[in-house]
């Protein structure tokens, strides 16, 4: 029998949830980032249905239940979005440049790579390739070892910023050779030598 009191209200008791309740248990409210996704005064789970709740949220997020974590606020994928087209548009600038310093590289340049191409010190070597946020003159991927081409008037006004970037290309793993314009221009054969035993150090 339904018992309603004045106005219309039911005083029946509440029907029981899935989870064996209508109210929380006493001193123990839920802050779980689903529950506060649940509309107001809606059941929260017992320990054990929590449990599992959790579990099935770190699977979906392919991590462990205790490091799982809640998805990103409003906005944030948006974030994220643009910073990756920032990044992919920053690429793309970066490699269309290097294609048009390779035919336009410097008499030194030139020279050096006429030594270096065709694995002619048994490792191939790129010219023009970008690492990171920069343009490298030559590279040799197999032993990670650059090989910067340095004017001597240019490299005189860079000396801090050529550091700076010797020392972010170091971090990333890779080792660079400085070899002076000047050298490959008077002495080629010396200036391919330095190369040849860097390639040796690195190869061992």
């Amino acid at each position: 029998m339904r018992l309603r009191a004045r106005g219309g209200m039911s005083l029946d008791p509440p029907a029981p949830t899935e989870y064996g309740t209508s109210e929380p248990p006493a001193g123990r409210e839920s802050t779980c980032h689903e529950c506060r996704l649940l509309p107001k005064g809606a059941p929260s789970a017992p320990a054990r249905a929590m449990k599992r709740l959790h579990a099935h949220l770190a699977l979906s997020q392919k991590l462990t239940p205790e490091t799982a974590k809640p998805a990103l606020p409003a906005g944030g994928k948006a974030h994220m979005s643009a910073l990756y087209s920032s990044s992919v548009a920053r690429r793309a600038l970066l490699e269309e440049r290097a294609r048009t310093m390779r035919h336009q590289c410097t008499f030194s340049e030139q020279l050096l790579w006429s030594a270096l191409r065709g694995r002619q010190l048994g490792v191939a070597f790129r010219r023009q390739q970008v690492i990171g946020s920069f343009i490298v003159d030559f590279l040799a991927p197999q032993i990670a070892l650059v090989v910067e081409v340095d004017g001597d008037a240019y490299h005189a006004t860079r000396v801090r910023a050529d550091a700076a970037r010797e020392q972010k290309l170091v971090r990333a793993g890779y080792s660079v050779l400085r070899v002076p314009a000047s050298l490959v221009e008077r002495d080629l054969e010396r200036a391919v030598q330095m190369v040849r035993r860097k390639v040796a150090t690195r190869s061992k």
